[in-house]
């Protein structure tokens, strides 16, 4: 396993925080650049290094995971979709195809 800074984890553990504080707003490269302090490719970079997933698709499986309760409330796919910046077919499938739990492991 690859050893990483303090600097690095640092970095990518802002990338997570904003994540987590935007979760319901539009999330750029550029945004998370920013909060991690270095440049789009690197952050970019490190992020999927170190958490396994690079970090959109972080932020759809983040997304999934506050909204499946909405979900299992039984609120309409069009109503959520965009909440989670998604496309309402594409969110539709996934709900009427499989459980929400199904996606989010």
């Amino acid at each position: 396993m690859k050893e990483y800074s303090s600097d690095t984890i640092a970095a990518v553990e802002r990338m997570k925080h904003y994540i987590a504080e935007c979760i319901n707003e539009t999330i750029t490269a550029k945004d998370l650049s920013e909060a991690a302090g270095y440049s789009s490719y690197y952050a970019l970079r490190i992020f999927k290094s170190i958490t396994g997933y690079s970090p959109f698709e972080y932020i759809r499986r983040q997304r999934i995971e506050v909204f499946s309760p909405i979900v299992y409330g039984y609120e309409y796919a069009d109503e959520v979709a965009p909440r989670m910046q998604l496309a309402p077919m594409g969110w539709r499938g996934y709900i009427e195809m499989r459980p929400v739990r199904e996606i989010t492991h």
